[in-house]
This record gives C-alpha cells, structure tokens and sequence, in this order.
C-alpha cells in the first residue's frame, strides 16, 4: 500500500468512527431524555472525535458524511455500517430527506444537541423537507457555519463547485470497501443490516424488562435463509467484513450464516434450516442481561468478569422459554453452545448428554466466528489458521463434527478447487480433511496441447509426490479453467476468452501470480 493510500486508510477510519460515535448520540437521544448524563457523555465523545481528527488533520475544512443510494460514504468510501446505531441512524437520514452531514471545526456541544434533536423532532411537512427545517433552524441559531445537513440539491451544487472532497481523494483498497461497493451484494447486505437491527432491537428489549418482539427477527431470518438457499455465495463474504463496536450483533449474524450455508446440503425441509438459522441468531441472546461495560471491555476479562459473562447461556434459555414464537431447538442452543460431550464447558449440567446436533454446529461456528473475527484484545485469524487453531482448544473439544461441517462449507480449497502446488504442478481438489486444512486430498491436472486431463490417482498432500522430495504445498487457489471469471466476462473484449482457453496458452500461470 502506498504512503498516501495508507493515510487515506487511516482517514477512513477516523470517519467511520465519527460517524458510529454519532449514531450512539443519537441512539441514546432516543433512549434517554436530552439531559440524561448518558446521553450528553455520548455527545461529548463524538465531539472528542470530531477534535481528534482535526487535530491530526489541520488541512480538513470539514468532515462531510454523504449518503447515496441508502450508502454512507467518506471520501468516496462506503462506511460499512454494521453497528445497529449506525444502521438506524442512516435509514433516519434517508427518512428524512437528508443527504449530507457536514461538522467544521469549531462544532460545539451545544451546537450537535440542537442537531441530534432536531433531526429526530423534525417530519417532512408537504411544503419542505425535514432537512430543509433542520437547515432553516440551524440558521436561525447561528449555527449553520458549525455544522449543518445537506440537501439533495445543495449537495449535487457541492460536488458540481468540486468542494466535496479535500485533500487525497484516492479510492481506499480493502476488504470492507471493496466488497460494498459490488452491486451483487446490495440485496445481501440489506439483509444483513436489517438482522443486526432486529437483533438489536430485540436484545434492547429484552435488557430493558419489556415484552421482546419477535416478528422483525423472525423475518430477517427467513430472508437470511431464503438467500443462502438461493445464492449462499453473495451472503458468506459478508462475514469477512471488519467490525469492532457492539460485536455481539454482527458475531451473531455470522454464525447464523455459517451454520445456515454448512446445512443447507443436509436439509431437505427449507423450514429446518429457517428454525436453525434463528437459533444461531439467538444463542447468544442471554448477554442483553449483562452490563454492556463488561461485554465489550476492551481487554480479557479477569475470573470475576469470566464468572458474570458466564452466565448468559442460562439467561438466554430463560429468556426465551418464555417467549412466544420460540422453538426448542432455539432454548437449547441458547443454553447449551457452551457446553460440550463430555461434560466441560458452562453451565454445568448434572450428567453427562450429547448434544443436539444443531447447538454442537452453533457452538464449533461460535467458535469459529470468534477466532476469524477482530477484537480490541486480539487479532483476527484467516479462516485456515481459524481451522488449525480450533483443533488444539480446549473448548472446542468434541466439537470436530460441527467443525467438519463448517470445513466442507468454507475450506479455502473446496472440493472442485484448482490449485497451483509449490512443484510447479496443477491439481484439483477431490477432498479435504479437517485436521489438515491446508493439505486436502488431490488430482494432478495435466495439459498436453489442446488437452486438459485429470490423472485418476489421487494424492494426499500430506505425503511426498515422490521419494525423497518433502510433500507439496499449495501456492494458490485459481478459478475453474472450464469456468469464465465473472470480472474477465464484464471486462475483457472476449468474453468467451475462458480460464481454459488461459490454461492452455500458458497465459494464466504467469499473469496470475
């Protein structure tokens, strides 16, 4: 990465965190009264943010959030949005008529109160937009200097002058910005948003002693499950994406999508996978009952702490055994994915049982989820480290079946994968093995002329080809040479230009490095 893509990364980040920490103001707004000390100590940490980033940034005029197409973006960056503050506080924008926020410098708490109040108070009245109300009342108050939104029209007059952006306007590479800018995952991640909302929502509820309404969660995992079924592809890559406050929401979602894909090939009945998709969304729904200050403490908990968090598989199961609407299969998994066969794990039980087979897929892909993901006290894993680290836990003890299941779903070499090996040799998987993700059983592929040919002996990759040569590794996965890339079809001159056709003119191995 470039010195200047690097500090625009750094940028981006900074705006992300601006915007989610708005989103908590405003959040709370909702929750509590304007002088509630929550509240103001919410407010008062997006302006900290706010100084922060100007700050190190003394060349910024202003910070301006745009949203297009239901999209927030920085710098010409998609926010991922994946906290449910942050998602609701975009659909309130948009409710609104608001397509732009802008905060100078010399933004003031006062000045983001009026804001925050404002834009929740202020309904579209036939005659102007909630937006344009907003602006008049920022003006009157001599505000409008400090902060202010746009319009649909004051921001298309803005990016006509050229005052949007200031400073790099570099387009920032990565794994989160990439994948929200293809219009492929549009529909996917709507329904991912909407089921950290509903589970949000749900969990807010449940915390606060009132009855929890289930209906907007079961909705969002039937969508959830109707897309796996359809397209399980556009849905997994949304578990990749970089999250970091209020993570219990997004973990949850993960592992329903990890355990509604490692189904989907045992389940005739579309409506077990619906009933094992919500359990996945609900197994963790117990920690709606412990303090937030504990559950995304910064750093690992002591044995105290350990012992409170420890709690929340009872919580949960009492929680919605008394909630209409819930299945059995949604109790045990909320109260059992700690626990394993042989008895380890929490709570403790007064004998020995197998687990059902569901709770065991929850508890190997909450694992799994939690290995792969990125906390303020540890890295994130790749998906085959993830794999390698999983065999040796103690926790994950007697859970090899359900890892199994997630190996076949999302191994980084599949069945049917093309791969370069370290010899110099091609070959295709024909099977994998969770022990050893990074050395599957396979097929060498051979190329004579205009041929493709795959040998029928197969190899296990643990073993060496030959004697006295160490076993191979693979290099790298490549695409199907029977198979046309999707991006070589939307941007080659030929699409009919295959992977095959790449393979056999020796253009692919060399072009693809």
């Amino acid at each position: 990465m470039s010195t200047t893509t690097h500090r625009a990364a750094i940028r981006v980040r900074e705006g992300e965190e601006i915007f989610s920490r708005l989103a908590v103001a405003c959040s709370d707004f909702r929750m509590f009264s304007e002088k509630h000390p929550r509240y103001l100590e919410s407010c008062q940490s997006f302006i900290r943010a706010l100084e922060s980033f100007f700050e190190a940034h003394p060349e910024e005029r202003h910070v301006l959030f745009v949203q297009r197409a239901g999209q927030v973006y920085f710098r010409k960056v998609p926010l991922s949005l994946l906290t449910p503050p942050a998602i609701k506080l975009s659909r309130l924008l948009k409710e609104k008529g608001v397509e732009g926020l802008r905060f100078s410098p010399d933004a003031t708490l006062g000045a983001l109160t009026t804001l925050i109040g404002s834009i929740q108070e202020h309904d579209p009245n036939g005659e102007i937009t909630a937006a344009e109300a907003i602006n008049r009342k920022l003006e009157a108050q001599g505000l409008k200097p400090r902060l202010g939104l746009f319009t649909d029209q004051e921001l298309t007059n803005l990016e006509a002058s050229g005052g949007l952006l200031v400073g790099e306007e570099e387009m920032v590479s990565g794994r989160g910005p990439a994948l929200l800018n293809l219009p492929q995952l549009a529909v996917p991640l709507e329904i991912y948003r909407s089921a950290l909302a509903a589970l949000h929502d749900l969990m807010s509820l449940i915390g606060a002693g009132r009855d929890p309404k289930i209906g907007p969660l079961q909705s969002a995992a039937e969508k959830i499950t109707e897309g796996i079924l359809q397209e399980e592809h556009r849905f997994l890559p949304l578990t990749t994406l970089e999250y970091s406050d209020q993570f219990t929401f997004n973990h949850s979602v993960n592992v329903c999508l990890l355990v509604t894909t490692a189904l989907k090939p045992l389940v005739e009945n579309p409506d077990q996978l619906l009933q094992a998709g919500q359990a996945a969304l609900l197994h963790d729904v117990g920690k709606s009952l412990l303090p937030e200050d504990l559950l995304y403490k910064r750093s690992v908990p002591h044995a105290d702490e350990r012992r409170e968090i420890e709690r929340h598989p009872i919580l949960g199961a009492e929680v919605l055994l008394d909630t209409p609407g819930i299945g059995p299969m949604a109790v045990l998994a909320a109260f059992d994915h700690h626990r394993r066969p042989d008895g380890t794990g929490y709570p403790i039980a007064d004998r020995h049982r197998l687990l059902d087979p569901v709770t065991a897929l929850v508890a190997a892909a909450d694992i799994f989820e939690a290995l792969t993901a990125e906390r303020p006290y540890k890295r994130r894993l790749s998906p085959a480290e993830a794999f390698q680290v999983f065999l040796d836990l103690p926790q994950a003890k007697g859970l090899e079946p359900g890892l199994r299941l997630l190996f076949d779903a999302l191994s980084p070499f599949p069945p049917g994968t093309f791969v370069e090996l370290d010899t110099g040799d091609l070959a295709v998987v024909t099977r994998t093995r969770s022990n050893e993700p990074l050395a599957p059983f396979v097929r060498l592929v051979h190329v004579r002329g205009e041929t493709i040919s795959i040998s029928p002996e197969e190899f296990d990759l643990t073993q060496p080809l030959a004697r006295d040569l160490p076993p191979p590794r693979i290099v790298r996965a490549l695409p199907s040479p029977w198979e046309t890339s999707p991006s070589e079809a939307d941007s080659s001159d030929d699409p009919s230009q295959t992977w095959r056709q790449r393979l056999l003119d020796g253009t692919l191995l060399a072009t693809e490095a």
